[in-house]
């Protein structure tokens, strides 16, 4: 992987807030039922309760430059119901003007944020296991011009997994990663790779102290990207397709169970 992805694909795995530019943003609040868990061997299953998270951010260069590149998705959703979400999401991009770098780039996230819970009783090394079943495509095709130009394409999904400490602030996320992406970067010719997943099972593990008192949230988000990047004069063969496809009436992304 080129080293200008890597800070920016780090974000969910830190944890780290999404920002002020967010252009889609649904969540529903309703009662816990893990309000008196406290010991080890919890397990929570569909329906759950607390906030399911969607949301959708997307970023470009090359303005001034219209009808060169585009991205568009289909709203990402979550049901708490079903413990199910899915959406989609496509960049694409080809050369604006010389000089000028033509990139579309739009990320989407779904997920959970379980309603709060206060521990009763102090557990050391608790270990609190997200259980994630998916199912996904993801396409990049470029077509590269030659020379100087650039064609890009990148396609991404990621889970993210936290226990947040709401009485301390203090979010500890999990060792262990899901992270899978496609990439082709100034490949000659047209070529594509495409990758299917099905009924892909992850774990995400987060190991924390649960501390008597303290008010706890359990957090689990899938984020995916779509980016593609083209540079080269007007008229230019250089094209870009990215896509992330969670295909409709498919397992798609569903969180199985939660257990500490």
């Amino acid at each position: 992987m080129t080293s200008r992805w890597g800070k920016r694909r780090r974000r969910i795995l830190s944890g780290a807030g999404i920002g002020a530019s967010l252009i889609f943003v649904v969540a529903l609040l309703v009662l816990s039922p893990l309000a008196s868990a406290a010991q080890v061997g919890v397990v929570d299953k569909k329906p759950y309760s607390g906030v399911a998270y969607t949301a959708t951010q997307t970023s470009f260069n090359g303005i001034g430059c219209p009808g060169t590149g585009n991205y568009t998705f289909a709203p990402p959703f979550f049901s708490l119901t079903k413990g199910q979400g899915g959406g989609d999401d496509e960049s694409t991009s080809i050369p604006c003007s010389s000089g000028v770098d033509e990139y579309h780039e739009v990320d989407m996230w779904f997920g959970i944020n379980l309603s709060s819970f206060r521990v009763s009783t102090t557990v050391k090394h608790d270990h609190v296991r997200f259980h994630w079943s998916l199912s996904y495509d993801l396409l990049v095709n470029t077509t590269w011009a030659g020379g100087s130009d650039t064609s890009y394409a990148f396609a991404e999904v990621i889970i993210g997994a936290w226990v947040y400490d709401i009485s301390t602030g203090v979010n500890t996320g999990s060792g262990s990663v899901y992270d899978d992406y496609t990439y082709l970067d100034d490949a000659q010719g047209t070529q594509q790779n495409y990758v299917t997943r099905t009924a892909v099972l992850a774990t995400m593990e987060v190991t924390v102290n649960l501390v008597a008192g303290e008010v706890y949230e359990l957090r689990s988000w899938i984020e995916s990207t779509a980016r593609a990047e083209t540079d080269g004069p007007l008229g230019s063969a250089n094209n870009a397709l990215a896509q992330v496809t969670w295909p409709a009436g498919g397992p798609e992304g569903k969180l199985l169970s939660i257990t500490f």
